[in-house]
């Protein structure tokens, strides 16, 4: 007695695997939690980096500069993120262009 398993059916969107969402991720016009998540570790990495540099510099204004606008820079594109989640799913569809006809009717 032998047991197959169907495959999953291509209309379900769950990625099994964090590579297959992020996969994922690139081609859906949505707001996505994986590639904000990478983003996020970037700019952890670059936060320690630059503040490791401040204390070895002996605070040299240009890194702590650096810094602030790396903070700054975080802080925006993470509201940026949020803003874009709050919007309703009908603007987020993708508008298509206008056909040949389309324009030579507007003409």
């Amino acid at each position: 007695m032998s047991t197959s398993t169907t495959p999953a059916p291509a209309s379900q969107n769950a990625p099994t695997s964090f590579w297959e969402g992020l996969f994922h991720s690139v081609f859906t016009p949505e707001y996505n939690t994986i590639p904000q998540r990478i983003m996020n570790f970037s700019f952890y990495g670059l936060f320690v980096v630059l503040f490791v540099l401040v204390f070895l510099t002996n605070y040299n204004p240009h890194v702590i500069a650096l810094l602030t606008m790396a903070v700054g820079l975080w802080m925006s594109v993470n509201w940026f993120m949020k803003e874009l989640a709050k919007m309703p799913a009908s603007s987020r569809d993708i508008q298509q262009m206008p056909t040949t006809e389309e324009t030579k009717k507007n003409l």
